[in-house]
């Protein structure tokens, strides 16, 4: 047997492992969460525990169903009715491949990056502190008296909430932030953009006016590598190598604004000739094309004291991976 051929058959089987551990892990979690709200309920009738721990720590043990049904119902519905999609339109159009990606079908793709963060914020810090809440509830009284009896374990009550209140901290925050600006959408002109034409399109964003900003195009190699864990699991390791890239400047007077003081900022980039078109396996590796939107800290800074605002600039960055194929 080879060394490449080894190589696949543990990355197969710990591939399987994976699987199977992640199946078990969520079932797991369904189980423990159903667990919870039938054991707080029990206690709460017998009078154990009081009723606003009882209706927190239900709320958590509801949350853990959910996660855990949430990852069944997008792995054995969402997934094959997707994989059912791509295997009919790659059949109607075998030579359009940016057609099997549903946002540039749309010509809309939208970032949702700042929410998704908000929401794993918001559950890690829900999970914090329904561990932390069940913890204390289960041994108020002797927790207090060792708090109170020793330094060390006052420190150590001192960083759990710590890490508590800045958890939350930082949830609120980014949560702030994704209502404030919400989702950045970019509008999809050419589809797909041609190696040696140009790519066209528009972002649509909350932006602030002071806000100087530069958009980017990149081409880049991505390389995935699959590195197995102890517990039998794999861990994902992306490097990605630029093959070439060009940025410029997002001039003011060519973005206008909405009604509700959204930017809409056109995007037209020519496309270099002789590079690879975008193509990615299963795994993510391959050629990857990628608009970026970005805050011009530079720019502002070349500017002086002169620029409204530019001490109080405002972090912007969005990144939308974008159709680029060789001419047909």
């Amino acid at each position: 047997m080879s060394d490449d051929t080894r190589v696949r058959s543990s990355t197969y089987i710990a591939g399987g492992f994976g699987n199977l551990f992640t199946n078990v892990a969520f079932g797991l979690l369904v189980l423990l969460g159903i667990g919870a709200q039938l054991g707080v309920v029990a206690t709460w009738r017998r009078g154990d525990i009081e009723s606003p721990q009882a209706i927190f720590l239900f709320a958590f043990g509801v949350l853990l169903t959910v996660i855990g049904l949430w990852f069944f119902y997008a792995r054995f519905v969402t997934l094959p009715a997707r994989e059912q999609r791509i295997a009919r339109i790659s059949a109607l159009h075998p030579d359009e491949p940016w057609l099997l990606n549903e946002a540039w079908a749309a010509r809309k793709v939208i970032d949702r990056s700042s929410r998704a963060s908000a929401i794993f914020l918001w559950i890690w810090t829900a999970g914090w502190w329904a561990g932390c809440g069940l913890i204390f509830g289960v041994n108020r009284e002797k927790i207090v008296a060792e708090v109170t009896s020793s330094w060390g374990h006052m420190l150590l009550a001192a960083f759990f909430l710590f890490c508590g209140v800045s958890g939350l901290i930082a949830a609120v925050s980014m949560t702030l932030k994704w209502w404030r600006y919400g989702a950045a959408t970019l509008h999809i002109d050419t589809l797909p953009g041609y190696l040696g034409n140009r790519f066209r399109g528009s972002i649509l964003a909350r932006v602030p006016e002071n806000t100087p900003l530069e958009a980017e195009v990149v081409c880049e190699r991505v390389t995935v590598i699959w590195v197995p864990t102890p517990k039998g699991g794999r861990r994902r390791e992306e490097t990605a190598e630029p093959l070439w890239s060009q940025s410029w400047p997002i001039e003011k007077d060519r973005m206008t604004r909405t009604k509700d003081g959204a930017a809409v900022i056109p995007i037209d980039v020519a496309l270099p000739e002789g590079k690879p078109p975008f193509k990615l396996d299963a795994d993510g590796a391959g050629i990857r094309w990628a608009l970026n939107l970005r805050t011009d800290f530079e720019g502002a800074a070349k500017s002086g004291p002169t620029m409204p605002g530019a001490a109080k600039l405002e972090r912007i960055s969005v990144q939308y991976v974008i159709p680029v194929y060789a001419p047909r």
